[in-house]
């Protein structure tokens, strides 16, 4: 999985600026990691427990050539698919829903409320972002599989939603790989963080 809006937090004695932490850090981190931005937060801020919403995007690239470009960035798939079917499979999963059958094993309620998701294409590249105050593990993968599946003519929409009603653990499936997933941002109560340049829609 990619992240282009990872939250974090650290406890420090240090006296920086806030831009201090942020270029210090950025210095010392490998180049496949950056601080975009750092904030003073009270020392009780937990970055998981304190999200009010979570936003993922998953990545799909359809094109017959392959881009070395986005090799490890998206899943190819290679083909076209039915990107109006997978919109209307996508609505029919929003709202409050018993979500086990896209989940991996996980011990507790498995309700979640989906507050959006949204399929679109452009250039080739299908983008599936999912947003929920919280995710269940493997959710988003889970529910993206068959998702590709209505698109390819596989599973139809009474089917994916028959997953929904059904309620059998992981029985959505199979899970798309994880090359294509990213972490787009985290919400929170108050708390803004600074986009990226890019947001990973570039192929």
């Amino acid at each position: 999985m990619h992240a282009l809006g990872q939250v974090a937090a650290f406890d420090t004695d240090a006296r920086l600026t806030e831009s201090e932490f942020e270029s210090g850090l950025n210095h010392f981190l490998q180049t496949d990691l950056a601080v975009r931005s750092a904030k003073e937060v009270d020392r009780s801020f937990d970055p998981r427990r304190d999200a009010l919403g979570r936003v993922y995007r998953y990545r799909i690239d359809t094109r017959p050539v392959r881009s070395p470009l986005l090799r490890d960035r998206v899943w190819r798939v290679g083909r076209e698919l039915d990107i109006e079917a997978m919109r209307h499979a996508a609505r029919r999963l929003e709202g409050k829903h018993d979500f086990a059958a896209f989940a991996g094993s996980y011990e507790g309620s498995t309700e979640r409320t989906l507050e959006r998701c949204d399929v679109s294409r452009q250039c080739g590249l299908v983008s599936i972002e999912m947003a929920a105050r919280s995710f269940l593990p493997h959710q988003v993968r889970r529910t993206v599989g068959p998702l590709v599946d209505v698109g390819s003519g596989r599973v139809t929409q009474d089917a994916l939603v028959g997953l929904l009603r059904s309620a059998r653990p992981a029985s959505g499936g199979p899970a798309a790989p994880a090359c294509g997933l990213y972490l787009v941002r985290v919400e929170y109560d108050g708390l803004t963080f600074s986009q990226s340049e890019t947001d990973g829609r570039d192929g």
